[in-house]
């Protein structure tokens, strides 16, 4: 679940802008997104940080699933919402090879889950691995700043 609380609010004294710190959940793959606003402080939860194993709790029970599904257009961010059905390159689900774009998300999130755990008993160290879960994974940020403007 996404989500923005405030957790800090400051109203200066001497007429500055107040300051706000907000502690925000959002799917990893906006994170960057994010990170574009220059006039944030801001500290997030590194998937350097987080133990493989708690990476894998959290994307199998709560994986990110896109509620947005655009369609392929030119630009950088899609309007059209699009619903075709996704051919899986093995078929190996009980809906044969067509399933629905959530079950495709879902089927990709499960071969990232096998290949973690594989790179994880094989000794490898979370800062690479957890890369694998990141586009199933929300991030946890906390935010400070007086200006909010285009976020």
């Amino acid at each position: 679940m996404m989500f923005a609380r405030v957790i800090l609010a400051s109203a200066p004294t001497n007429g500055a802008p107040p300051i706000y710190t907000v502690h925000c959940h959002y799917p990893r793959v906006i994170h960057s997104e994010v990170m574009t606003h220059r006039v944030f402080s801001r500290n997030a939860r590194s998937s350097r940080a987080v133990p493989v194993s708690t990476m894998l709790d959290e994307v199998i029970n709560d994986p990110f699933v896109p509620w947005h599904w655009g369609k392929n257009q030119k630009g950088m961010q899609a309007q059209e919402e699009h619903n075709a059905p996704v051919r899986l390159p093995v078929a190996q689900t009980i809906n044969g090879p067509l399933v629905s774009r959530e079950e495709a998300w879902l089927a990709a999130r499960d071969r990232a889950v096998e290949m973690a755990r594989a790179f994880m008993e094989a000794g490898y160290h979370k800062q690479l691995v957890n890369r694998i879960l990141e586009p199933y994974s929300w991030i946890h940020t906390l935010i400070t700043s007086t200006d909010w403007a285009n976020f």
